[in-house]
């Protein structure tokens, strides 16, 4: 694994290109379409709001808008305004990268089970997993819990057969659980 860390436009081409190797660019335009995001073509494609969203070195949070059609414009070639940009991060985003959370999350989960870990007296393997982490105190009023605001995410996986069991996220009083169709 290389250990050098990539520019904002770097990652931002690689996690694009990534996206679009997963899931074909007609399954993301259906899936933004569903959720009122895409409502119309554009050279602005849903590829590229997640990327933006989601996976700029983790900076995404902290650049202006300015900056984020900068990148925009640089390396995708996509000339937007502010203006434009700022109306994209409303509920039909939020709700696109739920959708595409959830997709990759079974996508990866339901895979390929691994088969070199067969063993005739192994029968299963299950791996049942939880992380919960604090929110910063500006989201308290919307996420509180008992003390603090806070998520918690809670995965079943059944490593022989490759497949996702539970998976649950807990936001305060708010659970979302994820199980796959069988």
């Amino acid at each position: 694994m290389l250990n050098r860390k990539l520019s904002v436009e770097e990652d931002f081409r690689q996690i694009s290109d990534e996206l679009t190797k997963i899931f074909s660019p007609n399954f993301l335009n259906e899936l933004a379409r569903k959720d009122l995001f895409l409502q119309r073509s554009s050279k602005f494609e849903p590829k590229d709001f997640i990327a933006l969203c989601g996976f700029l070195n983790h900076q995404s949070g902290k650049k202006s808008l300015t900056q984020l059609c900068s990148v925009l414009a640089s390396e995708r070639n996509i000339s937007l305004s502010t203006e434009g940009l700022n109306k994209r991060f409303c509920e039909a985003g939020v709700n696109l990268l739920k959708d595409v959370l959830s997709a990759l999350i079974l996508k990866h989960f339901l895979s390929d089970p691994l088969p070199g870990l067969r063993h005739p007296k192994i029968g299963r393997i299950r791996i049942l997993d939880s992380t919960s982490f604090e929110l910063p105190t500006s989201y308290l009023e919307k996420y509180f819990g008992y003390h603090k605001s806070g998520v918690r995410i809670q995965l079943e996986y059944e490593l022989l057969k490759g497949e996702l069991l539970h998976l649950v996220f807990k936001i305060s009083w708010i659970v979302i659980t994820f199980l796959p169709k069988r």
